[in-house]
């Protein structure tokens, strides 16, 4: 027999066999189970360039609104390179191939939902499936879930971001991505940025060479070209193959396809240059994320996530820029490809022509060219990107009501109060100047911007957390991106977060807090606005009473410590119902807030041992507010001719001899003497019957404490007491009666010994740093000196940060837990 005649018929068998296993595969899955558009089944059917595209970046990459977005500039982005964009991903528990804008917008809308899942080869089954006994999945497919629909649907080029590859150390953990298992087992084109960097690249090559999968990456062949790292265009490792044009790579495709192999093809497309993060930095900021994975003990599906959150943490945001730049650019080169491809099998007499490009796209699509941000190793967390949602177990009928929850240990500190997405504008003159005052009203000014997790609430209790307080934090945020985020965050830095309330019904309204300060170059607040309204209208003060109650009825529950954003409602709900033996502290928050706490609804103020509030920790201008509340004579609140007021400063014993003493201290203690020339200290004194433990912040210079000490207190509720303390370090303290059951008043200031001189910190978030650790030491039995010392050392450590609260607080937990 002629060798063409061989080669002819086998090159028809082969033809006739690819169109055998793309027939069965159509009908292996019906149209019960999978839906294709009308659109992308005309183009499939009529030989039109498709592209398909995966849909588990805008369910488990990017958070609502930000997803949707996406979506439309990877579509726009086929559009605008001729072809036709095929979405792949399950809707309502139908697998479907192209999504109109609905369609679209209502699988990104039910990102984060507990029945919004990832899906590969192993789920496609369990969720179209389950379908028929009334369980609905929405599901965003992975590079493998994608390939085995597109090929379904008879579409054979797929642009995506980054391929799964082989984990380190999957020697031991056997952790190899599905994806490239699939390759060797699907025959659909996949144009990827390579893999991503944080994996094994050696061995992931290794083992798509294993898998018989075609690997090449676009390049000039007489120049080095590596296989790509994701983020970085060099990787060290020589590419196998390399592709010189799309009209080659569609050849290969055709080739494939006419041969009837059953493996895959992986095109790599480098990322821009002008996008890239270089290879020297991006190893370096693996290394870390690698370790903080091994710390955090990430291992399976967390460990991806947790490793892609950490780089964009170390990156400043970085390789987020980088990670959509990439997405966009692998579109356009998917259509690139594509049309080849339709050129090759379009007949010589009948010539393909692009469809016109999307309105929002008329010129060609590319990635906005501004230079990118430069990166840095940083300390201080940025907004993460939202973890994915547990995927679909096995089990015949799933409970989708709610996500599993992680068990925590039973706090020694509830935190009640605000979460926030907090938006730090630095100011950073043109000309270096020392002075303040340099920031213009009614108009722009040159500053740095910094996001983070903050809100005063979320503040204590993540100082108080670094320190190895055991810590819960309740409060409310909404399914939205800043609450998706939050959340994560939370959940990365090992928070208790079975105290805070997702809200994901939207007939509930809300919007998750925010926060934006701008500050003066040399850190001090300027001015800043508040959005906390769902503080004020989504937090039910029953709830958080039945929280603290069994907390309580654990006990470990020392203290809690209530924010000033919380409705005096709220607060008046708490305050009833706080178990006997359990402290509470209020932060004041504001000068507008801070008096809240004595304006509860239907609830007078009451007067030590009755008192409702244990411990206040605001600054002079709090102090401030909350004595002119009770000092107006014609107000509800006036407490200054109150019986029950005079009977407590009686009992104080504030005599004589006792006010000689005080003069001498603060006359005596540097930088103590303004307290009392401009009347802190008496203001301290007069509100001590309603609040008996005061610590008075006074910025950097130092803490003012003001204490009535209980008759027969411990050591750890009377400073005179504590170990390796003198007279001259243990403040003063009146002579009271026993009897009356105080024996006396004690005061002390705590100078600041070392001030902190930066122009990079901020200390919008010190003195929430000092109350969040200041609790831990006191709910772990620490004295009040004590602990006052390390709340000082841990606002100092923030002021000295860019974070709201700086993650070298952590350093102090030894110091805490000795």
């Amino acid at each position: 027999m002629a060798l063409t005649t061989l080669i002819t018929r086998q090159r028809l068998a082969g033809s006739a066999l690819a169109t055998r296993a793309l027939n069965v595969g159509r009908r292996s899955i019906s149209t019960k189970y999978l839906r294709i558009s009308e659109e992308v089944e005309d183009a499939v059917r009529t030989n039109k360039p498709v592209v398909a595209l995966e849909s588990a970046i805008y369910t488990h990459g990017f958070p609502s609104p930000d997803n949707i977005k996406l979506a439309e500039f990877v579509e726009g982005a086929v559009r605008d390179g001729g072809a036709i964009p095929a979405t792949i991903a399950i809707l309502d528990g139908v697998a479907r191939v192209g999504l109109s804008k609905a369609e679209t917008e209502q699988l990104c809308n039910s990102a984060g939902s507990p029945n919004t899942v990832k899906i590969s080869r192993r789920d496609l089954a369990h969720v179209l499936g389950l379908k028929d006994h009334g369980v609905s999945y929405n599901g965003g497919t992975t590079i493998a879930g994608t390939m085995i629909l597109a090929k379904a649907a008879g579409i054979k080029v797929f642009a995506t971001g980054g391929l799964g590859g082989v984990h380190r150390g999957a020697e031991k953990t056997f952790d190899i991505s599905a994806d490239l298992t699939e390759l060797g087992r699907t025959n659909v084109a996949v144009i990827s940025s390579g893999s991503k960097a944080f994996l094994d690249l050696p061995k992931t090559l290794e083992y798509l060479e294993t898998q018989g999968v075609y690997v090449s990456t676009f390049g000039k062949r007489s120049e080095r070209v590596d296989f790509p790292a994701f983020y970085s265009v060099r990787s060290g490792l020589k590419s196998p193959n390399v592709t010189e044009t799309p009209a080659e790579a569609a050849s290969i495709i055709r080739a494939s396809h006419e041969l009837g192999l059953t493996s895959g093809q992986l095109f790599c497309n480098p990322i821009q240059a002008e996008h890239e993060i270089p290879k020297e930095q991006i190893d370096e900021i693996i290394v870390r994320a690698i370790e903080a994975a091994d710390r955090s003990g990430a291992t399976g599906k967390d460990n991806t996530p947790f490793i892609l959150n950490e780089i964009k943490k170390l990156s400043g945001g970085g390789s987020l820029g980088a990670n959509i730049a990439l997405i966009v650019n692998n579109a356009c080169r998917g259509a690139e490809v594509a049309v080849e491809l339709s050129k090759l099998y379009s007949s010589a007499s009948t010539s393909f022509q692009p469809p016109p490009p999307s309105p929002k796209y008329q010129t060609s699509f590319k990635f906005p060219s501004t230079p990118p941000r430069p990166v840095r190793l940083s300390s201080s967390a940025p907004i993460p990107t939202p973890k994915p949602s547990p995927e679909p177990t096995t089990s015949a009928k799933p409970k989708l009501e709610k996500a599993p929850k992680p068990t925590f240990k039973s706090p020694e500190t509830i935190v009640v109060g605000s979460i926030a997405l907090d938006v730090t504008c630095h100011h950073s003159p043109l000309t270096h100047t020392t002075s303040k005052g340099t920031l213009k009203l009614h108009t722009s000014n040159p500053v740095e911007i910094h996001e983070s997790i903050g809100g005063v609430g979320h503040n204590i209790a993540l100082a108080s957390h670094l320190v190895g307080g055991g810590v819960r934090l309740i409060s409310v945020v909404r399914n939205d991106s800043a609450g998706n985020a939050i959340l994560e965050e939370m959940k990365n830095k090992n928070m208790d977060t079975s105290g805070l309330r997702f809200i994901t019904d939207p007939k509930e309204g809300g919007r998750t807090a925010r926060y934006v300060s701008i500050n003066e170059h040399d850190g001090e607040l300027y001015v800043a606005a508040a959005d906390m309204s769902i503080i004020e209208t989504h937090l039910d003060g029953t709830a958080v009473a039945e929280q603290i109650k069994a907390a309580a009825d654990a006990g470990t529950l020392k203290y809690v410590c209530l924010d000033g954003n919380l409705t005096p409602e709220v607060m008046a709900s708490i305050l009833t119902a706080i178990p006997k033996g359990v402290k509470v502290a209020f932060e004041p928050t504001s000068t507008a807030k801070s008096t809240r706490v004595i304006s509860l609804p239907s609830t007078p103020i009451s007067f030590f041992p009755k008192h409702k509030v244990d411990l206040i920790t605001p600054n002079q201008y709090e102090l401030d507010s909350l004595f002119q509340a009770v000092s107006k004579e014609d107000d509800k609140n006036y407490v200054l001719e109150n019986p029950g007021w005079f009977k407590v400063i009686d009992e104080l014993n504030i005599n004589i001899n006792f006010r000689t003493k005080q003069e001498f201290y603060f006359n005596t203690r540097p930088g103590a003497k303004f307290l009392v020339e401009e009347g802190h200290l008496q203001k301290a004194i007069r509100l001590s019957p309603i609040f008996p433990f005061q610590l008075v912040k006074f910025g950097d210079r130092g803490v003012l404490a003001v204490k009535i000490i209980p008759a027969g207190a411990s050591a750890a509720e009377n400073p005179a007491l504590e170990e390796k303390t003198t007279d001259e370090d243990a403040g003063i303290m009146t002579q009271a009666d026993p009897a009356t059951g105080i024996d006396g008043l004690w005061i002390k200031w705590f100078p600041v010994t070392k001030k902190v001189v930066t122009d990079e910190g901020s200390v919008s978030g010190a003195g929430d740093t000092f109350a969040g650790v200041t609790l831990a030491a006191l709910s772990k039995g620490k004295g009040v000196i004590r602990a006052v010392e390390l709340g000082m050392k841990a606002a100092a450590v923030t002021v000295g940060d860019r974070g709201t609260v700086s993650a070298g607080v952590e350093e102090l937990k030894r110091e805490l837990l000795e």
